[in-house]
């Protein structure tokens, strides 16, 4: 099934539910494929994200692994597409674990494209915080531009917090972005995967330009 005809069913559901039950209009009950779900009609936005993830699982194949020497240059083209930061800096960044992947604490990987010569087309890179107790912190999430929108960013920090909790039995991963208005979109991004706001620092890049740190804890419905 297509992911608008699983969104216009369960707006369908929501919409019958609605009509029968006016007395229970902010929390309607619907059931679809044999099971039972509580749909609250706000809820519909983040319904909707979730099935788009839902939909990428199941008409792709690419595969997520760590990265290798050779991605480089295409985790490169990535963040050249992005503008996230100069490229040349990647080799400085990621060359103390690819010295030695077996013993590094960080995580870095990467979504291929297995009908494009398997090229990477996402990277994220994940570090411990100093200082505690099984605390990561995502310093670099990028997808290529050419397929933004499509869910591969979720799925790559799926993949993220799996891999943290089954090999680093990490607790809790930490995102920072910016608090300007250029950043809006990514803070609803992670907003939709499950992290919540939890500290503002004002003026930390520069003045007007505050520091928003999400957090989420992997053991409450996070990386499962």
């Amino acid at each position: 099934i297509s992911m608008h005809g699983m969104v216009v069913r369960v707006h369908r559901y929501i919409c019958i539910n609605r009509v029968s039950h006016k007395k229970q209009a902010k929390q309607s009950k619907a059931k679809q494929i044999g099971i039972d779900i509580d749909i609250n009609v706000s809820m519909l936005p983040s319904l909707i994200h979730i099935i788009s993830i839902i939909c990428l699982a199941t008409t792709t194949n690419n595969m997520i692994r760590p990265i290798t020497k050779q991605d480089i240059p295409a985790i490169k083209n990535i963040i050249d597409s992005t503008e996230l930061f100069p490229s040349e800096m990647l080799d400085d960044m990621v060359q103390g674990h690819l010295d030695n992947p077996e013993t590094s604490s960080e995580v870095w990987l990467t979504e291929i494209d297995e009908k494009d010569n398997d090229t990477p087309i996402s990277v994220v890179y994940a570090v411990p915080e100093k200082m505690t107790v099984e605390t990561y912190n995502a310093l670099l999430l990028a997808v290529s531009k050419n397929v933004q929108g499509k869910g591969h960013g979720s799925k790559l920090m799926k993949h993220l917090e799996n891999e943290l909790k089954a090999t680093k039995e990490a607790r809790i991963l930490l995102v920072e972005t910016s608090g300007t208005d250029d950043f809006k979109q990514t803070r609803s991004f992670y907003e939709k995967n499950g992290y919540e706001k939890e500290a503002r620092i004002r003026d930390y890049f520069e003045p007007g330009d505050d520091k928003i740190v999400y957090r989420k804890d992997l053991n409450v419905g996070g990386g499962k």
